[in-house]
Parts: C-alpha cells; structure tokens; sequence
C-alpha cells in the first residue's frame, strides 16, 4: 500500500511539473501544427460558452501611463495595429511573457505595431517598483479597477489582445502567436 501511495504522489508532481512548464497558467497545448480554432472564443472554444463580440466603445479605452499621461487606444486607429498585453507584477507567466515582448519590440516598432502592456488592479508604487528591476521599452498603463481587464473578458494572465488598424480585435489569448502574429497585424 506504501508503495502504491509513492507511485502516486510521483505521479502527481510530474503533472504539477508538466504544468508548471507550460507556457501559461491555462494549460496552452504545444504547437503540434493541429491548427486549432484560436483567437475571440479562446483555443478550443470550449473557453467561453459563446463568442462574445465587443461593441466599439468597449473594445476603445482609455487609461494612464506611469508618467501620469492619458492614452486612449482610439488614436492608433487606421495608424497602427497594437498588441495589448494583460499583466501583474505577481505572475510569473506575466514576467516570461514581457521579457519575451521586450526582446521582439524592435522589430514590432519597426513594423509600426503599438505595444501597451496593460497592468491590472496593482498600485503606481508596485508597478514602478517591478519596472525598476525589469524595464521596458514600451508603455505600461494602468488598469487600477480593472475595468478594461473586464471588458475584454479576461479569463486569466498573460493575456495578449492584438487589435489591427481598423481597430477590430483580431486575436485574444493567453500565449503569443510568435510563428504567425505578423499574419494578425500586418496587412498585406
């Protein structure tokens, strides 16, 4: 009986291993070139029981930088597409997904995309204490009530939303396209 109790209890932690080593916290399944259905209604639709559809002025937002100014998403409408990355400070998930972002932005900004890394119900202090052990080369704005967290229907962090020029959200999910998402912002 020992025993079976040890097999067990191992197996349990190479399952908690498995998942911690997965790339978000919702269990994103690796890239096996399935072609799963992603984007609005999540990666398999089983994530949402229906595929809501934002009205525009829930999709527009606007929010305050850390340097206290106000930007609202509109103004990047037929200029550029943007990526919108939900984060805390106390996600670990969050930390590999801007570190990941911050290595790519020159490319993104070459490409005219607008990243905005949106923090949700933290404090000014905590996130500029976090941006001071891990700067960015984008902005950060501040979701203090998560009502823009809300609005979207985040289900968790990271949460990337990338919106193209005509401001239509394109894609929404908790890991980064990286093979493809020039194929959601980049018209053609």
């Amino acid at each position: 009986m020992k025993m079976v109790k040890k097999i067990c209890a191992a197996g349990l932690v190479m399952v908690g291993i498995l998942f911690a080593s997965s790339s978000t916290v919702n269990l994103v399944p690796l890239d096996l070139g399935l072609n799963l259905p992603v984007g609005r209604s999540g990666l398999t639709e089983l994530a949402f029981a229906q595929d809501v559809v934002l009205a525009e002025e829930e999709i527009n937002f606007s929010l305050y930088d850390l340097s206290g100014d106000k930007i609202t998403l509109s103004k990047f409408r037929n200029k550029n597409p943007a990526i919108l990355l939900f984060w805390t400070t106390w996600c670990p998930f969050c930390l590999q997904a801007l570190r990941n972002l911050n290595k790519i932005y020159p490319s993104l900004a070459s490409d005219n995309i607008t990243v905005l890394a949106i923090n949700i119900q933290e404090s000014e202090l905590k996130v500029s204490k976090f941006l001071k052990r891990n700067p960015l080369l984008f902005k950060v704005l501040l979701d203090s009530d998560a009502s823009v967290a809300y609005s979207y229907g985040l289900i968790g962090v990271p949460t990337f939303v990338f919106i193209d020029k005509k401001g239509e959200i394109v894609f929404q999910d908790n890991y980064f396209p990286q093979r493809n998402y020039k194929d959601y912002l980049i018209e053609k």
